[in-house]
C-alpha cells in the first residue's frame, strides 16, 4: 500500500491529481475504493463497482477502504508506514 500511495500522491501523477479540481467537479462518492485481491485473475469491473458501492455506503471496511483507513490482508485496521512512503518517493 506505501507503494500504490507514494505513486499516487508524488511524481507526475500527483502533479495530475492537483490539476483534478481544475478538470472535474467535486465528487460525491470515494475518489478510489482499494481491497486484497486473492486470486490468481485480474478482479473485474463488476467487483470494482460494487466494492466501490459498498465504500460509499458504509465507509472504510475489509471489504473496501481507502488510504486514509486502510486494512490488512486479514481485514485488521492497519497504518501506512510514513518512513516507507518517504524512502519510496520519486
Amino acid at each position: 500500500m506505501e507503494a500504490l500511495f507514494s505513486f499516487t500522491y508524488f511524481g507526475l501523477h500527483a502533479e495530475a491529481l492537483r490539476r483534478g479540481r481544475d478538470w472535474f467537479e467535486k465528487p460525491q462518492w470515494p475518489p478510489l475504493a482499494m481491497w486484497w485481491h486473492h486470486e490468481e485473475a485480474y478482479p473485474v469491473w463488476a467487483e470494482a463497482v460494487r466494492r466501490h458501492a459498498h465504500l460509499h455506503e458504509h465507509g472504510p471496511t475489509p471489504v473496501a477502504f481507502t488510504f486514509k483507513q486502510p486494512f490488512d490482508e486479514k481485514g485488521l485496521p492497519v497504518k501506512l508506514d510514513k518512513a516507507r512512503i518517504q524512502a519510496l518517493r520519486p
